[in-house]
């Protein structure tokens, strides 16, 4: 990550997404308090790269065999802002729910 940032100097457009290589293509999840601690520890890595205001502009997302039924455990954690969504994003109904999802979960609707 750190490698990643050097010499960005203007982060708010930017999104990062955090999947564990090893569910990568497999159909399982990751248990939604270990990407939450994830995104923790990115978000501190982030702070100390480009301070905490530049820092709050970035949105996390999990990507990891993430699918209409389990979506909200994600989104709902303090940490994960989002998610890149993979195969579901090819299942209109499925893909539908977890924008709905993510829009109420964010106060949107």
């Amino acid at each position: 990550l750190e490698t990643a940032l050097d010499g960005v100097n203007n982060a708010g457009d930017m999104l990062i997404a955090y999947e564990p290589i090893w569910a990568i293509g497999t159909g399982i999840a990751a248990i939604t308090d270990d990407v939450n601690l994830m995104m923790n520890a990115i978000t501190r890595v982030l702070t100390n790269i480009l301070g905490a205001e530049a820092t709050g502009a970035i949105r996390l997302l999990y990507g990891g065999s993430v699918t209409a039924q389990n979506f909200e455990e994600y989104i709902l954690q303090p940490d994960i802002d989002g998610a890149l969504v993979g195969g579901t994003s090819l299942k209109p109904e499925q893909f539908i729910s977890i924008v709905k999802q993510a829009a109420k979960a964010k106060g949107i609707f």
